[in-house]
């Protein structure tokens, strides 16, 4: 006999209270919960609990579908052999992906950290229904029935399965290309290296992404951000790069409204103007390329190794495309793509500073 709770449940979905739950009554309930569901879900949903093929959920089709274990092939049912099978990449993946996540570092998922990731990979919010279905059918050793939580090893065994439409490479993108923007972000302007923000350089990185910003941004509002969001620990020293990539990228941190997009191509434009800058200043004779005193010239203000004509000419050779003339040095194109390119591990705020910052 069903649980009263589980009645209630059924009869969310009965509309019309006739005893059945048609396709149409399951769809509108389901997509109200979540704008997950498409028509292709629900379908798919309907046909797997309809086991007498009539067309409507019974109470007894309905209790199976929302408490019973999903069938799986009978080689994924032991969850451990599962999980030790994990594949090294995609282990790594979903550990990083997970502790990104995990914000009490406790290694389970709670049901707003859950939703933090949805959120993030999808631009949807995870609603309780469906984490409650989740948990359900998790293998019970991955399940902290008091927390309402699930294991990292619950969340292999989700993307593991072929049975559920997890895909462990998207969701690893869509959050970890944003997290290496913001990274680059912060080390261009942690010029100090310490692995945190001061004042300086917060406004710097909020004067080159959006000017307007950078004029409002006051150490008044710098030490309200380090309070806010730093451990006690850890206040005095700034904002640090993690704090950082969580205020771009955890969606609990949404009403900062940041956009690392615009502020990574924001960046991109403003190195390009600094490097421009920079070429500039030394290209004394106007010509668009720096010879090989010109580049000297540069180098002995900006640069911690010096360099002979001999060594210059090889940097030229190999650094200057083919279809450019190598005897006249490097060109300004070139120069200029050397610092946006992160190989080159050459930071144009720090050396237009040496140069004339401000300008």
């Amino acid at each position: 006999m069903p649980s009263e709770d589980v009645i209630k449940a059924f009869k969310k979905f009965d509309k019309d209270g006739n005893g059945v739950i048609s396709r149409s009554e399951l769809s509108m309930v389901l997509k109200n919960l979540s704008d997950t569901w498409d028509d292709d879900s629900v379908e798919r949903l309907m046909n797997k609990a309809d086991k007498n093929g009539d067309g409507v959920l019974q109470i007894e089709e309905f209790v199976n579908w929302l408490f019973a274990a999903l069938e799986v092939d009978p080689t994924l049912k032991d969850a451990a052999n599962l999980v030790a099978s994990c594949p090294e990449e995609q282990g790594r993946m979903i550990g990083e992906l997970f502790a990104f996540f995990d914000i009490d570092s406790d290694r389970y998922w709670n049901f707003k950290e859950a939703d933090y990731c949805v959120v993030a990979t999808e631009g949807k919010h995870l609603d309780e229904f469906s984490w409650k279905q989740m948990l359900h059918v998790a293998p019970p050793e991955f399940v902290d029935k008091g927390k309402q939580a699930l294991s990292l090893e619950g969340m292999v065994w989700y993307y593991l399965n072929p049975e559920f439409e997890f895909n462990i490479e998207k969701d690893y993108l869509s959050v970890f290309t944003k997290v290496k923007m913001v990274q680059e972000l912060f080390d261009f302007f942690d010029l100090d290296k310490d692995g945190y923000w001061n004042f300086t350089e917060s406004w710097e990185c909020s004067f080159a992404t959006d000017e307007s910003a950078g004029q409002n941004h006051t150490e008044e509002m710098f030490a309200w951000l380090v309070n806010e969001l730093m451990p006690a620990d850890e206040k005095s020293k700034g904002l640090s790069r993690k704090c950082v990539v969580d205020v771009y990228c955890q969606p609990m941190h949404s009403r900062f409204e940041m956009n690392i997009a615009k502020d990574h191509e924001a960046l991109q434009v403003y190195k390009k103007k600094l490097a421009t800058e920079i070429f500039e200043n030394y290209d004394a004779d106007k010509d668009g390329y720096w010879n090989f005193q010109e580049a000297q010239s540069c180098n002995k203000e900006t640069g911690e190794t010096t360099f002979n004509e001999e060594e210059y000419m090889t940097m030229v050779e190999f650094m200057q495309p083919g279809n450019e003339d190598k005897s006249k040095g490097l060109s300004k194109e070139t120069v200029v793509n050397s610092y946006l390119d992160p190989k080159h591990q050459q930071n144009a705020l720090k050396d237009h500073k040496r140069v004339h910052w401000p300008k």
